[in-house]
């Protein structure tokens, strides 16, 4: 039940009243007990363990009915709790007794009561307040230095803090530290002066802080901590450079200790590590528009640069490297010569050849080109050998090593049609220019096309087709003619398909006993294909539809004919044919396969260990009368008989029994020259071959945006990066042992330069055509069409000269001058599209770009002279010609020199036409182009009446 209340006259918790919250008599000090006793009226009980109070009897602060408690953010939180008596609590209000037995409290309200409680509480806050706060001042409070010293010792420091004195009336503070040499360093420090102002170092540097005055002893411990702490050091700008050329002091003395030690040259790949690092941490502290790049900073730069212009772009946009700009780059390759001959560049890579690798051979191709004609540099590209004709395929001539991986393009010849007969010069002239660059020419590789097939006869003093001819720089010496055998094995596949029948069916000899005729059916194939082609374990896992089925472009795909003549597929065919005819005897399928594979392995050694490798003994390298050489033997002789046996189907076509006959005969013959005569001890075949001028194509395509139907231009412009990063590899070591410019080994590589002032040629047909020229009138289109295009090229001079002032005061007019007949004005067209910033010409400007305009109509409307003026260096003849006529009629105006920077007007007017001979000249580029396609067009239209029966 509950507990009743003991004071005199209350019924708390009586039966038939409500329950009220009662506190306990307190088992506390006597002198508080005593008072309870008093309060109550009760001073003479005993039973004190059943004394309650009803709440109601006190003061309502005297009831706790909360706590707090302190949260991590430094706030308080109130939580309800169970009712509490604080300690000096007592009874003091009992209604139901007279009023004298009250406390005195009692007779001012509550309310009143609380708030003069309240309020002496805060006053009693606030004075114990104010006195701690005068203690800690007269215990914390600096005003001099000595008392800074003093208060310092009573206190302390934190950890491995020392105090130094010294004569200059300051205090100091020192942190010690061990270094990786076992030796003590001081690395803080901290300084307070005689006005107590303070200065914080780290490592000998000054580093700004928070409190630039002390005035309390509490502030040491902080300024303390804030020069310890890190990451304010790493955001001073001057401690980052004070590290930066610590660290480039250091490693300059590495790579000067490197540079005269005697294991120097050991070193060499460590030393090229410390250079590329010293040069970027030196561009680190300079601006962008100040750096200086180290070779090897460049060749590494043009080469990603050259190879993937988009991965340079990347590495540029990590800001983790300090990259040259690519307008540095053009700078340095601008005159690498954009020429279709590239002899110069060879004769530099000759030279870091031995005597076997300088022994090469000289393959010949052709790529499938669009037919356009380009305009850069001042030439026109993509000409065929006939001028008029843009180039239908481009004619590729590469050497490569016979006795190491290397090869290189020659020379790049664009053509519309072609024959034996003009081809035959040109490759004696490419034979002639590579042995004068102090190379040895030993085999002419080519396809098995007709034409080439003829070319190989002209070499030949009977005109016959053999495989060992006079060499054409010296007739003592062989020269070798092979056929690539890439495109032979294509050309059997191509031929097992084409063949009339349903079956499609090869009639050959056996090759163990010629008599007996076999047969070799393509549908075997097929039936193989289709047998397992949804099992996961597959009888013959090298076959694909592609394969078996290819399309007319696919089966220009060498691998995808060598995945018909595999091992694998002859013996997949030979397992289903004994499985289905259970039978022990191969199938005749799969034996042609076999001979064709095996074959292909004599030609295609490409690494000296392939052979161990696969244990394949046809895969050995070539050696000196090698025992091989009986097997292509045997395959030429089976060859033979195959093209004399009497049906005339299920055979090779005579071309490729021609090519896969002479190949076989040619092989055992270069290997034993080249093992007999030139010392070497093995040959690998596949060096022979004309894999690395297919695989040059590739990356024409690629590296042209992944285009099958490239241009000529972007051929040659390819062709061009790739020497570039070529040459740069090899000669990068050179570069930095020999101190050279980079910029001026590259123009010494250069085939060509496509500057102006190096071409050579004559003007004398040109005069005559031009004699009329003042005589041509300009309608109102014309007029303002050149102005607009002079107004371009002062534009395009002002783009790229020196910021003068009173240059463009002679190449412009004022914009805010009148015109009177707006419409007739040869400014109307630039008043029309001008938004405040396209240059308005001035007269003078105007009428030599009119007379420029006047020339190139005049040799335009010469049909005689045109092709030679398109063809040949078209813009140096063209500016030359008009600066001739304005010197003769308006040199007074241009002859002159600017006040401001001396710069002869003469020369600007160069400028000026050199952009405006471009403007026209691929104008009249563009439209030859856009009549290709008629002419296109005319000679179908040709070709199908001349095919139509009558």
């Amino acid at each position: 039940m509950p507990n009743r209340c003991s004071a005199p006259g209350c019924r708390s918790n009586y039966a038939g009243e409500p329950y009220t919250p009662v506190f306990k008599l307190p088992n506390g000090p006597p002198d508080l007990v005593n008072r309870w006793h008093r309060a109550l009226c009760r001073e003479g009980i005993r039973d004190l363990k059943n004394v309650f109070v009803w709440s109601k009897h006190f003061l309502d602060e005297e009831i706790q009915t909360s706590f707090s408690i302190h949260q991590p953010d430094g706030t308080y939180l109130e939580v309800p709790a169970k009712p509490k008596l604080q300690k000096d609590a007592v009874p003091r209000f009992l209604p139901g007794c007279p009023l004298h037995l009250s406390s005195s409290s009692n007779t001012i309200p509550p309310r009143f009561d609380r708030s003069l409680r309240e309020q002496h509480l805060i006053d009693t806050a606030i004075n114990e307040s104010l006195l701690q706060y005068n203690q800690d001042q007269e215990l914390f409070q600096i005003t001099t230095l000595e008392d800074l010293v003093s208060k310092t010792k009573h206190s302390g420091l934190p950890n491995h803090w020392l105090v130094w004195s010294s004569d200059d009336n300051s205090f100091n503070l020192l942190k010690p530290s061990i270094t990786n040499n076992s030796l003590i360093a001081i690395r803080c420090s901290l300084t307070i002066t005689e006005t107590l102002h303070t200065m914080g170092f780290y490592e000998g540097i000054r580093i700004p802080l928070s409190l630039t005055q002390i005035n309390d002893i509490r502030q040491l411990n902080d300024l303390l901590k804030e020069i310890e702490n890190h990451s304010a050091l790493t955001n001073s700008p001057e401690t980052f450079q004070h590290h930066v050329r610590e660290a480039t002091g250091s490693i300059r003395k590495a790579i000067d200790s490197l540079s005269t030690g005697e294991e120097s040259g050991n070193q060499q790949p460590l030393l090229s590590s410390l250079q590329f690092i010293l040069c970027q941490l030196d561009n680190a502290l300079i601006a962008k528009t100040m750096r200086r790049y180290n070779i090897e900073t460049l060749v590494l730069s043009l080469i990603c640069q050259l190879i993937s212009p988009v991965c340079y772009r990347y590495l540029q946009s990590l800001d983790c490297l300090s990259l040259p700009h690519l307008s540095t780059l053009k700078r340095l390759y601008s005159n690498f010569g954009l020429d279709s001959e590239f002899t110069n560049y060879l004769k530099q890579s000759v030279t870091q050849f031995n005597k076997w690798e300088r022994n090469v051979v000289i393959q010949m191709d052709e790529i499938h080109v669009k037919s356009t004609f380009t305009y850069k540099g001042g030439k026109l590209i993509g000409s065929s050998l006939n001028p008029t004709d843009p180039a239908k395929t481009v004619f590729a001539f590469m050497i490569s090593s016979s006795s190491k991986r290397w090869s290189s393009i020659v020379r790049l010849l664009p053509c519309s049609s072609s024959s034996a007969e003009v081809l035959f010069p040109i490759i004696k002239d490419v034979i002639r220019d590579v042995e004068a660059c102090g190379l040895s020419v030993h085999v002419l590789c080519t396809d098995n096309y007709p034409m080439n097939v003829n070319i190989f006869k002209l070499f030949s003093p009977s005109r016959l087709l053999e495989h060992i001819v006079p060499h054409p720089m010296d007739s003592n010496r062989p020269l070798f003619l092979l056929f690539d055998f890439v495109h032979i094995i294509k050309s059997i596949r191509n031929n097992w398909l084409n063949q009339i029948d349903y079956n499609k069916t090869f009639t050959y000899p056996d090759f163990e006993n010629i008599q007996v005729a076999s047969t070799a059916v393509f549908e075997e194939i097929h039936k193989l294909y289709k047998s397992d082609q949804h099992s996961v374990a597959k009888l013959a896992p090298r076959l694909t539809s592609k394969a078996c089925w290819p399309s007319t472009l696919e089966r220009q795909n060498v691998s995808l004919a060598l995945r018909i003549f595999d091992e694998s597929t002859a013996a997949a065919l030979n397992v289903s044919y004994q499985s289905r005819y259970h039978t022990s005897t191969n199938s005749q399928t799969a034996d042609i396969i076999a001979i064709i594979c095996n074959v292909w392995k004599i030609f295609n050694i490409n690494t000296p260990n392939k052979g161990i490798l696969h244990k394949d003994e046809f895969s050995v390298p070539l050696t000196y009368n090698d025992t091989r050489f009986m097997f292509l033997q045997r395959v030429v002789d089976w060859a033979e008989c195959w093209r004399v046996m009497p049906d005339k189907r299920g055979k090779l076509s005579p071309q490729t029994f021609t090519s896969f006959r002479h190949s076989c005969i040619a092989l055992p013959c270069i290997v034993n020259h080249l093992a007999g005569n030139c010392g070497y001890s093995y040959v690998l075949s596949s060096f022979l071959q004309n894999d690395p001028l297919e695989h040059h194509f590739g990356l024409y395509r690629m590296m042209s945006g992944a285009q099958y139907h490239i241009s000529y231009c972007q051929a040659l412009e390819t062709e061009r990066r790739i020497k570039l990063s070529s040459i740069l590899k090899l000669f990068s070591k050179k570069l930095v042992e020999d101190s050279i410019s980079l910029k001026n080994f590259l123009e010494s590589c250069s085939s060509s330069c496509d500057q102006d002032s190096h071409a050579s040629f004559s003007l004398e047909m040109y005069l005559s055509a031009i004699q009329g020229y003042s005589g041509i009138e300009l309608n109102k289109q014309i007029l303002q069409s050149l102005s607009f295009i002079a107004g371009y090229s002062v534009h395009a001079y002002h783009k790229h000269s020196t910021k003068c002032q009173s240059c463009p005061l002679f190449l412009n007019e004022n914009k805010e001058m009148e015109i009177e007949e707006p419409s007739d004005s040869e400014y109307r067209l630039i008043q029309i599209i001008d938004r405040g910033s396209l240059k308005w010409p001035s007269s003078d400007v105007i009428d030599a770009i009119i007379t420029l305009w006047k020339v190139f109509y005049s040799i335009e409307s010469q049909p005689s002279i045109i092709n030679n003026f398109i063809t040949g260096p078209s813009r140096s003849i063209l500016i030359q010609l008009t600066t001739s006529l304005i010197e003769d009629e308006q040199a007074e105006v241009w002859r002159v020199l600017c006040d401001e920077c001396g710069t002869l007007i003469w020369d600007v007017l160069a400028k000026l036409l050199t952009a405006t001979s471009n403007c026209l000249i691929s104008n009249k580029i563009k439209s030859m182009n856009s009549q290709l396609p008629l002419k296109l067009c005319v000679e179908n239209t040709r070709k199908l009446k001349k095919l139509k029966p009558n």
